[in-house]
């Protein structure tokens, strides 16, 4: 009867009103120094290219009510800083030798609430370019994470960020580490 109760309780929780999220973009990477860059100068650009810039997802309660998720932040600019900081870590400097955009095309997070258990699915896709501003040659390469979880129920607003702030991380951290891109800068 208790484990009853207790269920009954948090669907009404969940029932109730809600209200959009804004989660806090706080994503770090796991960059150590090193001189792989040899004092080539570099220059970062970073677009994003989605439709609403800092519209994330989307989070449907037991009672079919869905919230937006939003940024509480400038993720362009947010990536920019860490990004130029982490090549500054590899023995890369300012400069325009090498030119690198980085365009995020697709963002997108959705969390759906179920009986016992709960599904979360964040999706990122990123587009890289790196131009020797010598020879005008561009190495472009796609990066591409899926990240799928089971929650009791629905997460937590503090759920949503963490794995939104994870998926940034691991895809800005595949893309510091890729064998082509690093080639191309140094060379």
């Amino acid at each position: 009867m208790k484990k009853l109760l207790i269920i009954i309780s948090l669907f009404t929780l969940i029932s109730c009103n809600h209200q959009d999220e804004k989660i806090h973009l706080n994503f770090s990477f796991k960059q150590e120094k090193s001189n792989i860059g040899n004092n080539v100068g570099t220059r970062l650009t970073v677009f994003d290219d989605r439709l609403v810039n800092d519209f994330i997802g989307v989070k449907e309660f037991c009672d079919d009510e869905k919230i937006n998720i939003n940024s509480g932040g400038n993720l362009v600019e947010l990536l920019r800083k860490e990004i130029d900081e982490q090549l500054l870590r590899k023995g890369f400097k300012q400069g325009n030798e090498k030119l690198i955009e980085i365009h995020i095309q697709n963002l997108k997070y959705e969390a759906k609430c179920g009986i016992f258990l709960g599904q979360s699915k964040a999706d990122i896709l990123v587009k890289v370019l790196v131009t020797n501003s010598k020879s005008n040659v561009t190495a472009v390469k796609n990066f591409a994470l899926s990240m799928q979880s089971k929650h009791f129920i629905l997460p937590l607003a503090s759920t949503d960020a963490n794995t939104i702030n994870r998926l940034i991380s691991e895809v800005v951290n595949d893309i510091l580490d890729d064998d082509i891109l690093l080639r191309s800068l140094t060379q």
